[in-house]
């Protein structure tokens, strides 16, 4: 370990460094295997085998490694008065010796492409010889494209099935793929079916019954793609090349969006500021664009883009990113990082380059239905790349579905898509599959 007098050093990030804090406010570490690192004002121990291992990062992919460099650099800057960091004492070699190799860690950080690729890997291999089976499909297969949010029957591996092990490697592989904030909403989804087999004792009602899929064998570099799907959950991923080049379709929904049921759960809101957001800026427009904005005075009873293998609409409709104020184009941003910061931060990054270089002054704002809470009611961000839909129209305004939708991306490129893209029998809107009216 690094300390042997019971002493801890507490750091603090900042925005570009860390710096140093009373360190009596950390509890002592004995025996010392530990370096006590404060993250956000937290205390927090990080095993010194973490740092050898270079394995240690945040649950959101925040680089925990090279914070804890900087911060051991400030303790190193402290320690110059005291005998035990002066340069040479072998405490001051054993810091900069980790120093040095979490710096050499933050250089060398697996991507968002490796990272699930190796989680996958790890997944599979965990799984029996009969899960594996039902796990793995041809990356061309139909069933990629056979996506939904409803409940029903589906393939693949759920977390029912598996034991606790295999379901901590299902949940690693979420977290490569999620931020802390989308990880949390999707186990939130998952926990409203508890709420409604509560109500209703339905077996459907079932927050294990969400169910892996991979189409091609997961690798770094290789075409590859998976799938985790249940009631109110889509999420889609294509890797090919290194990267994640499609992370859409990606469908959260919340029922109820707001818990009244007495128990664990009441007063939940799972998707809150989808709602909250989109609600301000309809209301911070003038009357004038709000007319423009109201598409129609009823919302429609679903996503207009239902489940089609492409996502197809007309032309935008409402009022443009260009045509509002300064406060009004604050908070339509503000709403679209709500939908990308639910994937990790490289991802969400990368979305969010993508469609500013489309042009956020050709995104449109279009509402229809009600503007009040209880009312129903349906928004959507349309832009040049992508959509962005969202409902809440069903049980009295309290149940919603939200997607994102790429244009050009979903599902990434394949063979398949080239195919559709040329053939005049596919130029047609594909068929919607809305198998059931209620969610």
């Amino acid at each position: 370990g690094f300390w042997d007098n019971g002493e801890t050093a507490k750091t603090a990030k900042t925005a570009n460094s860390a710096r140093l804090v009373d360190r009596h406010s950390c509890p002592p570490q004995r025996p010392l295997a530990s370096v006590a690192v404060a993250t956000a004002g937290d205390c927090r121990a990080i095993p010194a085998a973490h740092f050898v291992a270079f394995g240690s990062r945040s649950a959101d992919h925040g680089a925990t490694s090279p914070d804890t460099f900087l911060s051991l650099l400030a303790l190193l800057a402290r320690g110059r008065h005291n005998a035990a960091f002066m340069p040479g004492s072998p405490r001051v070699k054993q810091l900069w010796l980790f120093a040095l190799a979490l710096a050499a860690w933050a250089q060398t950080a697996s991507s968002p492409a490796a990272e699930m690729a190796q989680a996958a890997q790890a997944f599979a291999t965990e799984l029996n010889s009969e899960q594996q089976g039902k796990l793995f499909f041809s990356l061309d297969d139909q069933e990629r494209y056979d996506w939904h949010y409803i409940p029903r029957a589906r393939r693949g591996v759920s977390f029912k099935s598996m034991s606790p092990a295999q379901q901590a490697r299902a949940d690693q592989l979420l977290r490569a793929a999620l931020s802390e904030e989308g990880h949390r909403t999707l186990n939130n989804i998952r926990s409203l079916d508890q709420v409604l087999w509560e109500r209703t004792h339905n077996p459907i009602r079932d927050s294990a019954l969400y169910f892996f899929t991979f189409f091609g064998r997961p690798s770094e570099h290789g075409p590859w793609g998976w799938r985790v799907e249940g009631h109110h959950l889509s999420l889609n991923f294509t890797l090919q090349g290194g990267q994640v080049v499609s992370a859409t379709p990606f469908f959260f929904g919340a029922n109820p969006a707001e818990v009244r049921d007495e128990g664990q759960y009441r007063g939940l809101r799972t998707l809150p500021q989808e709602e909250d957001l989109a609600r301000r800026l309809l209301k911070l427009l003038t009357a004038e664009r709000r007319r423009k904005a109201l598409i129609k005075v009823e919302a429609p009873a679903d996503i207009v883009t239902g489940v089609a293998r492409r996502a197809e609409l007309g032309p935008p409709v409402g009022v443009a990113y260009a045509a509002m104020t300064a406060e009004q184009q604050k908070v339509l941003q503000e709403l679209l990082e709500v939908y990308a910061r639910r994937l990790r931060k490289e991802l969400a990054e990368a979305e969010l380059a993508r469609i500013r270089a489309a042009g956020l002054e050709k995104i449109h704002f279009a509402w229809a239905g009600g503007s009040e809470p209880g009312q129903g009611h349906y928004y959507r961000l349309h832009g040049p790349t992508f959509v962005i839909e969202y409902d809440n129209t069903q049980d009295g305004a309290n149940h919603i579905h939200t997607v994102w939708r790429d244009f050009e991306r979903d599902f990434g490129p394949d063979p398949l898509r080239a195919h559709y893209a040329t053939s005049a029998h596919h130029r047609k809107r594909e068929p919607q599959r809305h198998e059931s009216t209620k969610r």
